[in-house]
């Protein structure tokens, strides 16, 4: 009889050992995820390189580093400053990454692209990608879907100065500018449709509240109107402030580094373009990397 309860308890002991293994190999991934970036960067005389970081899922099993990554047939090698989590293990390489999930690791690369590289730049001077060949140090390719970079000349105008800005772990932020001189603006947009239900903007012309009050103020109290409802052009008359509140959504796992962009013309006729830096680095949960795989890899 104990024997027969032995022999039970070890049939009990391989089942739950097959089921968790079972379980594990799911939660597995395929390839290297990467996640969705919208970065929109900007190139002058003065600087010949621009960084970019990418941030992708990789098993905890066998974690992958970046070799090197291709985008348009442009090569670029990873630059290793970095400043997220290291794990040491005595028997293995150590393994730096951003965050610690049940079964991957998210981690990061930066890049460095070179703008003096020969036809890197269209006729207007600007480059943009949504692709990368993904080169791993195990001798793994991925061709990785990262969302769109624009690569585009600096316009170098500062018609409208900036006087005061701030954000909040609200997913708030706020900006004043001064015009300068008599302004005439025409649009102010987003540089990337994708991002339109992310980011909401207000816009602000009379006296309002200061920079920390204005990210206080309930969104739907805020004495501005949303990009959608305002009329253009408007006018500026010199030293009249403009100012821009944005609104992160807080469920956004996309990374992004852009400007919302300001375009008018001056007095005298002449057009200009000007702007304020947005950036957003979701922190995530594991319910986040669940839906990324889903959408990325089709798991269930």
């Amino acid at each position: 009889m104990k024997e027969r309860y032995l022999w039970i308890g070890v049939i009990v002991i391989l089942l739950s050992w097959g089921g968790n293994y079972f379980y594990f190999q799911t939660q597995q991934l395929e390839n290297p995820i990467f996640l969705n970036h919208y970065y929109q960067m900007y190139h002058n005389e003065e600087a010949n390189e621009i960084p970019l970081t990418f941030y992708y899922l990789t098993d905890k099993k066998e974690p992958l580093d970046v070799n090197y990554v291709e985008m348009n047939g442009i090569q670029a090698y990873p630059t290793y400053n970095h400043d997220g989590f290291t794990m040491f293990n005595d028997s293995q390489p150590q393994i730096q990454y951003e965050q610690e999930f049940n079964h991957q690791y998210l981690m990061s690369t930066t890049i460095s692209i070179r703008t003096d590289t020969e036809s890197i730049f269209n006729t207007d001077n600007s480059w943009s990608f949504s692709n990368m060949e993904v080169f791993f140090t195990n001798g793994e390719h991925v061709t990785a879907n990262i969302g769109e970079v624009v690569v585009q000349p600096y316009h170098g105008q500062s018609l409208l100065e900036t006087r005061a800005s701030g954000s909040s772990n609200q997913h708030r932020s706020v900006t004043s500018m001064v015009a300068t001189e008599q302004l005439s603006i025409n649009e102010i947009s987003l540089p990337f449709k994708e991002l339109e239900g992310d980011v909401s903007v207000k816009v602000g012309l009379d006296e309002g509240p200061g920079v920390n009050r204005g990210l206080e103020v309930p969104w739907e109290d805020l004495q501005a109107e949303s990009l959608q409802k305002t009329m253009f052009p408007f006018d500026l008359t010199k030293n009249n402030q403009l100012r821009l509140y944005t609104y992160f959504n807080p469920e956004s796992m996309d990374y992004y580094q852009f400007e919302i962009e300001i375009k008018g013309t001056t007095e005298d006729g002449e057009s200009f373009t000007s702007g304020t830096m947005i950036n957003n680095q979701p922190h995530l949960e594991e319910a986040d990397i669940n839906k990324i795989i889903e959408l990325k890899q089709g798991r269930e």
